[in-house]
């Protein structure tokens, strides 16, 4: 009798364990197809900004006062010029960022800071500058 219990064991507990491959293999399969699908989806992102309005069309939209986007440009270029700042997308983004937060927090408009900053040289880094500029405080200049 104790061959017939041994065998019903060995028989159960192979079916359990055929069961587990098949699951592994679906398991492979779905991170799989997951895989494929995040590749195709990444290139899509890289088309993306191109089709979004560029920051500097964004910033003729918020700016207080009626500038175009070339008057906006030409004036953020002859400050970032100064300070050796690249003239890039992120830039243009984190400056015209601060520029608004600072009229917002009660300074002169974006393009009065950048006139400031301009006439304060490079006597400080921005955006300790545009803060100085926003808050109508006199910079000494050495």
């Amino acid at each position: 009798m104790s061959t017939g219990s041994a065998l019903p064991k060995t028989a159960a507990s192979a079916e359990p364990a055929s069961a587990k491959p098949s699951l592994l293999w679906t398991i492979c399969a779905v991170i799989g197809v997951f895989a494929l699908i995040g590749q195709f989806t990444g290139n899509d992102k890289k088309a993306a900004p191109s089709a979004s309005v560029s920051v500097l069309d964004q910033a003729a939209a918020v700016f207080q006062g009626s500038y175009t986007r070339e008057q906006i440009k030409r004036a953020l270029d002859e400050v970032m010029a100064l300070h050796g700042v690249p003239r890039i997308e992120s830039e243009y983004d984190r400056w015209t960022n601060v520029l608004v937060a600072m009229r917002q927090d009660g300074g002169g408009t974006e393009m009065e800071i950048l006139r400031c900053i301009k006439a304060m040289g490079t006597t400080a880094p921005f955006p300790t500058s545009a803060g100085l500029c926003a808050t109508g405080r006199k910079v000494s200049v050495r």
